[in-house]
C-alpha cells in the first residue's frame, strides 16, 4: 500500500487548480461566456429554491394561524351556545394545503401533530369533538408522513383511540390509522435493530425486531387490546 504524503497531495493540488484557472483565463470569450451564464443560473435556481421554501414556511405559519385561531372561536360559540363550525370550514384548506408534502414537512416541524390533536380533543367545556370534524381530520392524519419520533412526542395515540369507542363510524378509519403507524414503528425498530447488530457484529433477530416494535407501541398508547365484543366474535364458529 502507498504511503500517504499530505504536503505533496497539497502541493499537486495547488499545481492543478493553478493551471485550471490558466486555462479558463485562455479560453474564448464565448466559452467564457457560456461558463459565467450557466454559474449565474445555477445562483439563481438557488435563489428561487431559497424564495420558494420561504413562501412555502409562511403558507405554514398562515395555516397554523388559522387552526388555532379556529379553535378560539369555535369555544367561544360553544360558550355562547352558537354551533361550532370554524374548523369544519377549515378543513378542505388544511386537506389541500398539506397535500404539498414540503409544507407537510414544515407543518410537523412546528408541531402541527399536536395541533391536529387539540382539534380532535374533548373541548374545556367537556363536550366531545363532532363526528363530522372528525371524519374531516382523520383522513388527513392519515395521509401525513409522520416519523416514529414525531409520535413519541405527541400524545394524539390515546385519543385516536377513544375515537373509535366515541364513534363507531370512525373504527375503520382508525384501524388503517393504527396499522400504518405500526408500521412506522416496525421500520424504526429494524433500524435500530440493524445498527445494534453491525455494532456488536451479531447475526439479525426478527424476533429482537417484534419485540421492540411492540414496546414502542405501548410508548405511543397505540397497543390496543381486543375489546370484549371481538373476544366473544372469535370464539363463535364460523360458517361454513
Amino acid at each position: 500500500m502507498e504511503e500517504s504524503h499530505p504536503k505533496e497531495e497539497q502541493v499537486i493540488a495547488e499545481q492543478v487548480e493553478e493551471q485550471t484557472t490558466t486555462r479558463m483565463e485562455d479560453l474564448p470569450g464565448s466559452v467564457k461566456s457560456e461558463l459565467k451564464k450557466r454559474k449565474r443560473t445555477k445562483s439563481e435556481e438557488k435563489s428561487a429554491n431559497s424564495k420558494e421554501m420561504d413562501e412555502l414556511e409562511k403558507t405554514c405559519d398562515d395555516l397554523i394561524d388559522s387552526m388555532r385561531n379556529a379553535i378560539e372561536e369555535d369555544y367561544d360559540s360553544m360558550q355562547k351556545g352558537k354551533p361550532a363550525l370554524k374548523r369544519l370550514r377549515l378543513i378542505p384548506r388544511i386537506s389541500q394545503e398539506l397535500y404539498n408534502k414540503k409544507v407537510q414537512r414544515f407543518f410537523l416541524k412546528k408541531g402541527g401533530l399536536e395541533l391536529l390533536h387539540q382539534w380532535i380533543s374533548k373541548q374545556p367545556n367537556g363536550d366531545q369533538p363532532s363526528l363530522n370534524l372528525c371524519m374531516g381530520i382523520l383522513p388527513i392524519i392519515y395521509e401525513m408522513d409522520i416519523s416514529y419520533s414525531q409520535l413519541q412526542n405527541s400524545t394524539i395515540g390515546p385519543t385516536i383511540r377513544a375515537l373509535k369507542r366515541l364513534y363507531s363510524e370512525l373504527e375503520p378509519l382508525v384501524k388503517k390509522i393504527v396499522d400504518k403507524w405500526t408500521r412506522v414503528a416496525l421500520d424504526a425498530s429494524e433500524t435500530t435493530d440493524e445498527d445494534e447488530e453491525s455494532k456488536k457484529e451479531k447475526p439479525y433477530t426478527s424476533r429482537k425486531t417484534v419485540t421492540v416494535a411492540q414496546k414502542q407501541l405501548r410508548t405511543c398508547l397505540l397497543y390496543t387490546s381486543p375489546s370484549p365484543r371481538d373476544r366473544q366474535k372469535s370464539r363463535m364458529p364460523s360458517s361454513a
